[in-house]
């Protein structure tokens, strides 16, 4: 069994960060810190969520309990794939549209226009 005593409570408080204040008894702080440990962006991912829960303590308190680990880390790990999908669209997005601004900018239409119809009046038209 672990001895916890005031200085390694305030430096794994320390170290739980933002969880810190969601961990009302002291005896789990060594359970929750190996979570944020072995499992550092699903642990921050649910203190963002377990803080808009009615009762955040006892909400992530639930979700790291041993009997929904696996459940847990599986639906934080869909949480955290979304979001960087999501992202890479946006950046996709924003990067197709750079594209779309700057071609439209480099684009003559009126010289276009002017040499379709120079090809036309020779026979060669011109696809749009």
């Amino acid at each position: 069994m672990f001895v916890l005593d005031n200085k390694r409570i305030t430096t794994m408080r320390k170290h739980l960060g933002k969880a810190s204040e969601l961990i009302k008894d002291d005896a789990y702080l060594p359970m929750f810190r190996n979570r944020q440990k072995k499992y550092k962006q699903e642990f921050d991912e649910s203190v963002e969520v377990a803080k808009k829960k009615r009762d955040p303590a006892r909400y992530l308190a639930s979700i790291w309990s041993v009997k929904n680990l696996e459940q847990t880390l599986l639906w934080m790990r869909s949480r955290i794939a979304r979001a960087v999908n999501e992202l890479a669209r946006r950046r996709q997005e924003k990067k197709i549209r750079k594209m779309e601004k700057k071609a439209r900018r480099e684009t003559n239409y009126s010289g276009r226009t002017r040499l379709s119809q120079m090809y036309g009046d020779m026979g060669i038209y011109l696809k749009s």
